[in-house]
């Protein structure tokens, strides 16, 4: 999901997106769940010098305008996810509503973080929004 953002803010050429269970603020992520940091420290190029800037530059919260309005968004999450908090789903939304970025949150509410709980209704919900762009 997280990767899913960055590549909308640097193209326009994708006509829809689908983020299953992204973050978007990974300051409050490490928060939540204090062990991505050692995540955030392995793979994440500055952290160890500059861990706010590093998660900054990762999180898109931070920088809703750059993406691409020709991109419509629809954002996915499990009420029930563990690994990525809500929030992170839910100030995503507030956010692309400031900017007036075509996008929609569903929100599963016995979902976990990958919903597999709802399997077939998931595919059918992401083909249906992307063939609605296509």
């Amino acid at each position: 999901g997280m990767l899913g953002y960055q590549v909308v803010a640097h193209t326009d050429r994708l006509r829809s997106l689908v983020v299953l269970g992204g973050p978007t603020d990974l300051k409050h992520e490490v928060q939540w769940r204090p062990a991505m940091e050692r995540v955030y420290k392995a793979r994440m190029p500055g952290y160890d010098t500059d861990p706010d800037a590093a998660m900054r530059h990762r999180s898109a919260v931070y920088w809703p305008e750059k993406l691409h309005k020709k991109t419509p968004i629809l954002i996915l999450h499990g009420a029930k996810d563990k690994r990525v908090s809500l929030h992170s789903a839910e100030l995503m939304a507030d956010k692309l509503s400031e900017t007036k970025h075509p996008h929609e949150l569903r929100v599963q509410p016995n979902g976990s973080h990958t919903l597999i709980e709802m399997h077939a209704e998931l595919n059918v919900m992401v083909l249906d929004w992307i063939q609605q762009y296509l």
